[in-house]
């Protein structure tokens, strides 16, 4: 019997596979019924590092980076032909039915309206990590000064990728205010106008000047 097989057998048998999807490391199964899965007999089949239950009945096996292989050795087996591969949102319709997610409409469409603002500033948010990270390993090391105190003073080149990670979190409440309008639907920067004066330090510059309160003369002092 082939992994795929033996795979097949432990979580159930192909009857107790809703749907299967894949990570870079992972299987992911959403079964009719988790409590069918002998979950030493997983643990057993080689190949398999490991297995993760998840809430609900979702079942996570661990197989590294032979997870591609095994994922299109199982969709081959003959005693899985014939099933129809779910769509995105059905998959998502599954996943959801376990939680308080797919009982309230309003909870489901608030974590989708989150998932949505954020999900496209996430490549920013990781290369200001790796600049953050960069910059406390320097520091470690000793090849520059203490970099999050604000009282040291950082050559011109380091303060260029000081500067490249700030700038993203600066401007953080403006991507996310123009990722939101696209979501509610009025036209693309229409958010961000809201959030320039607030966020943007050249906004901010460009205000015009708050006039200073008049003061009495000195003539109306010495009466």
């Amino acid at each position: 019997m082939s992994t795929a097989e033996e795979i097949v057998e432990a979580v159930g048998g192909p009857d107790n596979i809703v749907s299967l999807t894949h990570c870079a490391t992972r299987l992911r199964f959403q079964l009719a019924d988790a409590s069918g899965v002998d979950a030493a007999r997983v643990e057993s089949i080689k190949g398999v590092m490991g297995a993760v239950p998840q809430a609900g009945e979702r079942y996570q096996i661990i197989m590294g980076g032979a997870v591609q292989n095994t994922y299109q050795a199982i969709n081959e087996l003959p005693r899985m032909q014939g099933r129809r591969e779910l769509s995105d949102a059905e998959l998502k319709a599954a996943a959801r039915a376990g939680g308080v997610r797919g009982r309230f409409a309003w909870i489901d469409s608030f974590f989708e309206f989150l998932s949505d603002s954020f999900r496209p500033i996430l490549g920013a948010l990781l290369g200001a990590s790796l600049f953050i990270t960069f910059m406390s390993l320097m520091s470690t090391l000793g090849v520059i000064g203490n970099w999050a105190d604000p009282r040291t003073e950082l050559p011109p080149s380091w303060q260029f990728v000081n500067l490249l990670w700030q700038s993203v979190f600066v401007f953080l409440p403006l991507m996310v205010a123009y990722n939101a309008s696209k979501k509610v639907g009025p036209t693309r920067g229409s958010g961000s106008p809201s959030w320039r004066s607030s966020c943007c330090p050249a906004s901010q510059a460009s205000a015009p000047p708050t006039p200073p309160t008049p003061r009495p003369s000195q003539a109306a002092t010495s009466r």
